[in-house]
């Protein structure tokens, strides 16, 4: 349908609005896009069998320019914003405390199945970030969990897990050979990084950016691909000849030449301990000598 398209799409209602209102929150300029005319363009035609009824949301082919212009945009947002190691250290931080919360049997919900059933109920309209902040804090008076009360009193006090190693890869095909090392060691040999640190308070986080969800040489009439990507993708409708394309093809597309590339990075954290010094110089070193060696 294509109310899910406006809903979960490149182009749905969510990611149009966020880019522009997080540029303006945190005052940098990725999220500078014609959003006007954007919409403007977008149009509902009958498409290949994508959803039920064959209708597709697709942007004005002589338009596309603006739509390269939004994804190059959100792909910078993404990297600069939204993955900044500090934004995601922070994120990282409460994602540990909340799966200690619901692990206590102290929050409003235990399990994401529980969530999921109540969506409907009028308890799911407490829901929100305000009641997860008196959560955090409630529990925090009362446990004796350690480690979570380092947890928050770092997050209250905007003290942030220092990052000690960090590793970023483009690429095509398969990553650079550092690059695959390293991930491979953290998922599954991590006990050397926690010997190099001389700490088991650390953590990892690996993030893939790309411009689209399809290659650049797939083709509207082929069936093979994934059904969701194929709905996010964007879509171009050429008036002239009645004809739907993805922008991910289009040779002349400064999209369709990056389509096929990840941006990919690694960034190590450590959770300090207090009165603990570290030499991350040498943490450093050590990891680079690692993956190197």
């Amino acid at each position: 349908m294509v109310y899910t398209q406006l809903l979960h799409s490149s182009l749905d209602a969510d990611r149009l609005d966020y880019l522009l209102r997080d540029s303006y929150q945190t005052g940098v300029k990725y999220g500078l896009v014609d959003l006007q005319y954007l919409v403007r363009l977008l149009m509902v035609v009958e498409g290949p069998a994508l959803t039920e009824n064959n209708k597709v949301l697709a942007c004005n082919k002589k338009g596309q320019h603006v739509v390269e212009h939004f994804l190059m945009s959100r792909y910078f947002h993404y990297s600069q914003v939204i993955f900044h190691k500090t934004n995601a250290s922070f994120e990282g931080m409460i994602k540990c405390m909340y799966i200690k919360l619901v692990q206590s049997g102290n929050f409003l919900y235990d399990s994401l199945e529980e969530i999921q059933e109540s969506v409907n109920d009028e308890k799911f309209l407490k829901f929100n970030d305000s009641f997860l902040e008196v959560s955090l804090k409630e529990y925090y008076d009362k446990t004796e969990d350690e480690e979570y009360k380092r947890l928050y009193e770092m997050y209250r006090d905007r003290i942030r897990p220092k990052v000690v190693f960090e590793l970023k890869d483009l690429y095509e095909d398969s990553p650079s050979q550092e690059f695959a090392v390293l991930k491979w060691k953290l998922k599954k040999n991590p006990e050397i990084i926690t010997q190099i640190i001389g700490s088991d308070r650390w953590g990892y986080q690996i993030v893939p950016i790309t411009i689209e969800k399809i290659h650049n040489s797939y083709r509207v009439t082929e069936k093979n691909a994934d059904q969701e990507d194929l709905r996010e993708a964007v879509k171009l409708y050429d008036k002239d000849s009645k004809k739907i394309s993805y922008l991910a093809g289009d040779r002349l597309s400064i999209v369709s030449k990056l389509a096929n590339y990840k941006s990919e990075f690694i960034r190590i954290f450590v959770l300090e301990e207090k009165e603990k010094k570290y030499n991350y110089e040498k943490i450093h070193r050590d990891i680079k000598a690692l993956i190197t060696s």
